[in-house]
């Protein structure tokens, strides 16, 4: 944050401005050091998530497969009188009946419900946490990917202890996502991390490479641990998973904290943004922890609306925010393509996990190549301006997704389904887009916050999504072979309800920094736009 000068017209009109200057804060003083320049600080990023994607991508195909075996000798053994019990292994093939996988589709969807419940309740108080410098990102960070690798274990212990355990009891390792609040919120800190160093100009930029990194590792793991289970069995992937997820704990080390690197500039108060009244309304007063202690509810709503008013300044954050609730219901769908697929085209689950290769390998392309060229012809030749050309994106996303959930969802052959699978992941970028578009409406102070209400809202999503769509696998089965589909059908609905208020979203030709409103554009930010959209990787190091 650059200190006024007195010299200047401004300094001299202030009759307000006191005589001394407020005292730089160290992280202004200081250059940066190497690690915290944003090129150095987001490749640290991506590689803390490419490594812990791939550890948990190598996981899903097998641990599938698990489930399934376990699910399926369990309903052999008490719906057939005549099982041999000495058969350790039953066929795959005869593991392809609605009850079994009805089971799994409802056991897996129960796991990401109660692995939400964390990030719905504590998102907020870990958001406050990340934003107190005394605490900062890399705690939370942390704290998330201990909860998380508890949970795996959890799952390892319950499955190799099958005989003992209940397939249910996987159930219980989400009670260790208390610790950090789970995935959403881990990764809702890695992306505040890259604002806090990358300029808005060029965030949408790197929120896309965050997701292509994500796609990397989805397009190289899957092979890698269908190889495995043909050589050996499922248990050596997903060990080698697991161990790979354990290892990624050691790079949150080597990123440095950036809660002290957030620009202040736009947190100056101004006649146009905030009066030193208007931040003492929306900051919590030193009491809040006293009218928390209260547990009354009405000191409780108080204080929530406090800590969430700054951050939903209006309806259209409001509209975008919900987005994110509606979007991770119908993501949910993309959990059940193994068993849709394998059970749908009769084939083994380790064959099923090519589409996940086929996911990202469009995705890759998406994020590569269409919507860099997108971007560009957006923002150089219409001349728009940044939020603008988000929102076109996110039109565009929404429409794909809904039409590729529809193809999905009625494709008589595996071949067609590639198809409707490949449109489906062109709109990939939308929440991406989103969040990019989002964090313009809200003051650079409040965003750490944003993005831990986005993470809750995400995992409400996945919450109602999971059980909601797994119920829609169970009756489609029992429907028919030809109603399979039903929970991708459910999910074109959900992206039908987003796409229409989407395209009745208006936004103003500019962003907060032009004037209170945002009712502004300036002309002299066409050119950086221009090179935002020419550059697959442009941050500044200022």
């Amino acid at each position: 944050m650059a200190i006024e000068d007195h010299d200047t017209p401004r300094g001299r009109d202030n009759e307000t401005q006191p005589l001394l200057a407020a005292e730089p804060s160290p992280s202004q003083t200081r250059p940066r050091r190497f690690r915290e320049k944003p090129v150095v600080l987001v490749f640290l990023c991506l590689l803390l998530i490419f490594c812990i994607d791939v550890g948990s991508y190598m996981c899903l195909a097998p641990q599938t497969r698990i489930y399934e075996s376990i699910a399926c000798r369990n309903y052999y053994e008490s719906h057939d009188p005549g099982w041999n019990q000495s058969v350790t292994e039953i066929p795959e093939e005869q593991c392809k009946i609605p009850p079994v996988q009805s089971e799994v589709a409802f056991v897996q969807a129960m796991q990401g419900s109660f692995g939400a419940i964390p990030s719905i309740l504590l998102s907020v108080p870990y958001g406050r946490l990340a934003d107190n410098p005394k605490y900062g990102r890399k705690v939370v960070i942390l704290l998330a990917l201990v909860g998380l690798l508890l949970d795996q274990y959890t799952i390892l212990t319950v499955t190799w202890f099958s005989r003992i355990f209940p397939l249910r009891a996987v159930w219980l390792g989400s009670a260790f996502t208390v610790i950090g609040a789970g995935a959403s919120m881990g990764g809702a800190m890695v992306i505040t991390m890259i604002s806090d160093v990358v300029d808005a100009k060029n965030r949408s930029t790197a929120f896309f490479q965050v997701a292509l990194s994500v796609v990397v590792a989805q397009l190289v793991a899957p092979p890698i641990s269908s190889w495995m289970m043909s050589k050996t069995d499922p248990w050596a992937p997903l060990l080698l998973g697991t161990l790979i997820s354990s290892a990624s704990v050691l790079l949150i080390f080597l990123i440095p904290e950036t809660v002290h690197l957030r620009d202040t500039k736009d947190e100056e108060p101004s006649s146009e943004t905030e009066t030193p009244s208007d931040e003492a309304s929306e900051e919590p007063t030193p009491t809040y922890l006293s009218r928390y202690s209260k547990f009354k509810p009405r000191n409780l709503l108080h204080s929530l609306r406090t800590s969430i008013k700054p951050i939903v300044p209006n309806l259209t954050t409001a509209l975008l925010l919900s987005t994110f609730l509606i979007t991770n219901i119908g993501r949910k769908e993309v959990d059940l393509l193994l068993l849709y697929v394998s059970t749908r085209y009769h084939t083994s689950v380790s064959n099923a996990a090519f589409t996940l290769s086929v996911f990202a390998g469009v995705n890759i392309f998406l994020l590569l190549i269409i919507l860099p060229a997108l971007s560009r012809y957006l923002t150089v030749k219409r001349n728009l301006p940044s939020n603008l050309k988000d929102l076109a994106i996110s039109r565009f996303s929404i429409t794909v997704l809904t039409l590729g959930s529809v193809g999905m969802a009625l494709a008589p052959t595996l071949a067609t389904l590639t198809a409707g699978l490949v449109v489906y992941t062109l709109g990939s970028g939308f929440n991406a887009v989103n969040m990019s578009l989002v964090s313009t409406l809200v003051e650079p102070r409040h965003i750490a916050r944003l993005y831990s209400i986005v993470s809750m809202l995400s995992m409400v999503g996945s919450f109602v999504g999971g059980p909601l769509l797994a119920a829609l696998f169970g009756l489609g089965m029992k429907m028919g072979e030809g109603w399979v589909g039903l929970p991708f059908l459910g999910a074109a609905l959900l992206y039908g309800v987003i796409l229409a208020s989407v395209w009745f979203i208006r936004l103003p030709r500019g962003n907060r920094a032009d004037d209170g409103n945002g009712d502004g554009y300036d002309e002299s930010q066409r050119g950086d736009l221009e090179g935002m959209a020419s550059s697959p990787l442009r941050y500044t190091d200022e």
